[in-house]
């Protein structure tokens, strides 16, 4: 399952967080990401997944918005220009009629249910120029 909000891409895995470092080859070992933040104590008040390029917008989920969920994230993904630390891995820990809601500016909330998920950048191609970019959001 994929959820997109602008430029940001959450695509869900079947894949858990192994908390213990387990040699489990469908999960998720901590111990080859590194934990970039837990939203049960966020800077803050809140978790951002990325920033905008110009605008000083963010994806960003509130603790405020998300009082019985927990946001981990894991990793950073490389050669993200002007977003950010965009994390690798998205960990949103609730029970599973709750949902995490992240808010950007410019873009309805996006609810997220329980699970990991892998995040990317969308990327758009210029036909003309026969290269790939980073959408813009």
């Amino acid at each position: 399952m994929k959820y997109q909000q602008g430029d940001v891409l959450f695509i869900k895995s079947n894949r858990e967080v192994e908390h213990n470092n387990n040699r489990d080859s469908s999960s998720i070992r901590l111990g080859q990401y590194t934990k970039a933040n837990k939203n049960d104590d966020p800077v803050d008040g809140k978790t951002t997944v990325a920033l905008g390029e110009g605008t000083g917008h963010s994806h960003t989920f509130y603790k405020s918005d998300n009082p019985d969920v927990v946001i981990n994230t894991y990793g950073f993904l490389a050669g993200i220009n002007g977003l950010g630390k965009v994390p690798m891995y998205v960990e949103v820990k609730a029970k599973p009629e709750k949902f995490a809601i992240i808010k950007h500016e410019e873009h309805k909330p996006l609810s997220l249910p329980p699970g990991v998920y892998r995040t990317r950048i969308v990327k758009e191609f210029d036909h003309l120029s026969q290269r790939t970019r980073n959408v813009v959001d």
